[in-house]
Formats: structure tokens, C-alpha cells, sequence
């Protein structure tokens, strides 16, 4: 459990990582009620995808961001497996809201990130060169998403061209061939 104290921490790593450590701890035990079993390579991405986040963030964000751009940024990130709920429903995996279909494509990145600029950036004007830079940081965190796990050898591919096509693909890396 995260206590009040650790959140009075000025550094930004330890925060961060505690946020995301929790977020990928959640996704676990859903995969796990779902009856889904995580695998050690596509598991070990809700980390990468965390540190991801925190070191783009880090590397690219202006120096004076809202303290919930930290914590959107990890959701950004590892939000795309909050798909595997589907399991819980009957969803199966190859359904087009099956677990890396829909949400772990780049027009569903879009989507999140027009709404997390929408809702939780309401004071930055639209068009301006702020607002792009929400738009485009908390797409290229979601995106890439999808684009990783298509790196590891677990599952049916990622449907990353939806709504254009629901093709699963994947990489040739880690494939046995």
C-alpha cells in the first residue's frame, strides 16, 4: 500500500516508479482473476513501459508541468492492458475488444490522448503549442505500447492497424520461426 508519506517525496523518480509499480501490480492480479496467466517478457513491459513514461517525461517535458502529468503519463503508458478486464466478460482474445486488439492501436492512443488533454488540460488552449505537446507526448506514451509488445513472443500479434484492419501483427524479433 502506498502511505501519504511516500507522496510527500520531492523526487519525481520515487513517486513515479511507486505509481507505476502499483498501476502493473493491478494489471496483474486482473490477468490473474481473468484466468490469464502473464508471461515473463510481455509482464516484465508494464515496467518498461513505466520507466518509459518517467524517462520521456523527464527528457521532454517543459519544466513546469501540473503534478498529474506524472501520474497520466504512466497511465498513458500501460492503460492498453486494462483490455485483459475482457477475459472477465467473455471477451475472448481475437475479439476486436479482446486483449491487445482495439486498445493497443495507435488510433485508440488518439483517442486516450485527445480525451486526457480534453478533460485534464481544460485551462491550455486548444491549437496552442502546449496543448500540442500534451496531445502528442500522451499519444507517442499509448502508442507505444502496443508497438513493445508487438516486440515479445506472447499472444496472437497486436491489432495495431485498427479501425483500418484488425490483422494482428507482430515483429520478427523473439519468434520462433
Amino acid at each position: 500500500k502506498i502511505t501519504p508519506l511516500l507522496f510527500q517525496s520531492n523526487d519525481l523518480f520515487i513517486r513515479s516508479s511507486i505509481i507505476g509499480y502499483n498501476i502493473t501490480q493491478h494489471i496483474q492480479f486482473l490477468m490473474s482473476l481473468s484466468g490469464e496467466r502473464p508471461e515473463g517478457d510481455s509482464f516484465a513491459l508494464g515496467y518498461l513501459n513505466t520507466a518509459l513514461a518517467v524517462a520521456a517525461g523527464a527528457a521532454f517535458a517543459p519544466k513546469e508541468v501540473p503534478n498529474h502529468f506524472w501520474t497520466l503519463s504512466i497511465i498513458c503508458s500501460v492503460l492498453p492492458d486494462a483490455d485483459i478486464m475482457g477475459f472477465s466478460f467473455g471477451i475472448p482474445y481475437h475479439h476486436f475488444f479482446g486483449h491487445r486488439g482495439f486498445f493497443h492501436s495507435p488510433f485508440s492512443a488518439l483517442l486516450l490522448s485527445l480525451f486526457v488533454v480534453g478533460v485534464f488540460f481544460r485551462g491550455t488552449e486548444i491549437f496552442s503549442r502546449q496543448w500540442f505537446f500534451y496531445l502528442i507526448f500522451f499519444f507517442l506514451l499509448s502508442a507505444s505500447h502496443g508497438i513493445l509488445d508487438a516486440f515479445t513472443n506472447g499472444g496472437l500479434g497486436i491489432a495495431l492497424l485498427t479501425p483500418v484492419s484488425y490483422t494482428h501483427l507482430t515483429l520478427p524479433t523473439n519468434r520462433e520461426v
